[in-house]
């Protein structure tokens, strides 16, 4: 973090050891950012290794849809800058790079489930009990939009969760 380097997986068959975070603040912020999340999933009571393990898989969902989302303009942005020259196999960057690229969404998400504000909107949203199909246009699916400041999120959130 201190370096503007992400770490990869020391086990992976692949020749890099970190991906060069200049020219992505916001990755390094998040980084930052995501100390605090911890520490505060900690003290309301849950692991934030688990917090930050639904994050990222909401995360993970997002980028597997994304290539169809038109108004998505941040990752590719974010992918093209981790890949640098090398771009022209994305198909291996964003394997490589998706963590990185997607690391400020995934602490804000993880933001967003320790908000209890949050927790009671799943609640209703998902039926209280009687789980259903999440409404395109209820709270819970526009509220992860609003914090990232992807208004178009909720809408597609919703129909691929329904």
């Amino acid at each position: 973090m201190r370096h503007g380097r992400w770490p990869l997986d020391a086990d992976a068959d692949q020749p890099l050891e970190h991906l060069d975070l200049q020219g992505l603040p916001e990755v390094v912020a998040a980084q930052r950012r995501w100390l605090l999340v911890g520490r505060r999933a900690v003290r309301a009571g849950a692991e934030p290794e688990r917090v930050f393990a639904l994050a990222r898989g909401v995360a993970a969902r997002w980028w597997e849809q994304a290539y169809g989302w038109e108004r998505e303009t941040i990752w590719p942005r974010r992918l093209h800058l981790v890949a640098g020259a090398d771009a022209g196999v994305l198909e291996r960057w964003r394997v490589v790079g998706r963590d990185a690229v997607v690391f400020p969404e995934v602490v804000a998400v993880a933001e967003a489930l320790l908000d209890p504000a949050m927790a009671e909107l799943v609640c209703v949203a998902s039926g209280t009990g009687r789980p259903r199909a999440l409404a395109a246009d209820g709270m819970f699916c526009r509220r992860p939009g609003e914090r990232l400041k992807w208004g178009w999120l909720g809408p597609l959130a919703a129909n691929s969760a329904g």
